[in-house]
């Protein structure tokens, strides 16, 4: 069972089995030698600790990885951070020592950043760029309606800094395909 152990606590068990395994086949031990050899192969076992389990962070971090391979397709302020968290992320999942209290550590921080993406011309965050958001820029635009600042950046396509009539319309050639990307 090495694979559900730290590398470095294994490393300590073997050691010590195998100074247990010489202090036995010394002809001329002594009962402290065999008692010395024994305090170790248990400390040993008692300090293995068990290795982080990855999965749920190795997709986290091939979602991190698909959005920063696209970066045109997201609002700029929302992946701000994110290659800095895949970074820490990628350091934690090849560590073979990392604790499972790392590994969740790294994947909550990656999930935290990868919830705050935001797709670009998606104004009501609701995974889709579709008329129901150039409807929502169009209500902004006539002050009938107010979005956040996440809103605002996501509808921004043109990336003039001003979330105007001119974002709605391409948001509108996007949803009838007549725009494949921003």
């Amino acid at each position: 069972d090495r694979d559900k152990y730290t590398t470095d606590t294994i490393s300590n068990l073997e050691a010590a089995v195998e100074e247990a395994q010489t202090v036995l086949d010394d002809e001329n031990r002594t009962q402290e030698q065999v008692g010395n050899a024994y305090t170790a192969v248990t400390d040993a076992i008692a300090k293995l600790q068990p290795a982080g389990d990855r999965e749920v962070l190795a997709s986290l971090i091939k979602r991190a990885e698909l959005i920063l391979s696209e970066p045109e397709k997201y609002t700029d302020q929302s992946i701000d951070g994110l290659a800095e968290a895949l970074e820490e992320a990628q350091a934690v999942y090849e560590n073979e020592n990392a604790l499972q209290k790392d590994v969740d550590e790294a994947a909550r921080t990656l999930a935290t950043e990868l919830s705050e993406v935001r797709i670009l011309g998606d104004v009501n965050h609701d995974g889709q760029v579709d008329t129901l958001d150039a409807a929502d820029l169009l209500k902004v635009s006539a002050e009938i309606e107010e979005v956040d600042e996440y809103s605002s950046s996501a509808g921004d396509v043109n990336k003039d800094g001003v979330t105007d009539t001119g974002d709605a319309v391409k948001i509108l050639k996007y949803a009838a395909e007549m725009l494949m990307e921003f």
